[in-house]
């Protein structure tokens, strides 16, 4: 990793990035598709993606780099966002007023929030996203068939998805798991 202190950090499938205290964005790994070019500027946040990777901006802009194949670096350009959250081909984030825009792959749904909530945190996966709302209930959109559209009951105050499970943590500070377990991956310890 480059010297330095950080203030956050992210890890995509080969490549990983962080903020340092400064603002400064910077990455390191592989570079096959201009995953490690970040952006000049002061960042407050970073979120890897399989191939890209998205951070939110002091001012509350977006920039999204490296793979964009299917659109994932295609940012909006209009509001202020506090989050992003990078999923394998889409990523989305979350506005000022606590709602979810999506941009990148959509074909299973992925890109599609409901629009009749609000959230506090979003996470993105593989073929889905997720949202926790206000009240620590988590609403999940994209693909149906995926064992994590199964979310156990909470309230939940963290979330986090990967390819097909996520986690998340309780009101009670338990950390629970759910989706596909083909390499033990639910099995908290």
């Amino acid at each position: 990793a480059p010297g330095g202190s950080y203030k956050a950090l992210a890890a995509g499938r080969f490549h990983n990035c962080g903020v340092q205290i400064s603002g400064a964005l910077k990455c390191w790994g592989s570079d096959d598709f201009d995953e490690i070019d970040a952006p000049a500027g002061s960042y407050v946040s970073v979120s890897a993606g399989y191939n890209h990777t998205c951070a939110v901006a002091e001012d509350g802009s977006i920039a999204c780099w490296g793979y964009g194949n299917s659109g994932q670096l295609n940012v909006p350009q209009e509001g202020s966002y506090t989050q992003v959250s990078s999923g394998a081909s889409h990523a989305c984030a979350l506005s000022d007023d606590q709602e979810v825009a999506c941009w990148g792959s959509g074909n299973n749904g992925q890109g599609s929030p409901p629009s009749d909530l609000t959230f506090t945190q979003i996470s993105a996966g593989k073929l889905h996203t997720c949202g926790l709302t206000d009240s620590g209930d988590v609403h999940c959109w994209g693909e149906p068939e995926a064992a994590l559209m199964d979310v156990p009951d909470g309230p939940w105050t963290s979330i986090a998805l990967a390819n097909d499970h996520a986690c998340g943590i309780r009101e009670d500070g338990s950390v629970l798991c759910w989706g596909d377990s083909n390499s033990n991956q639910l099995d908290v310890p």
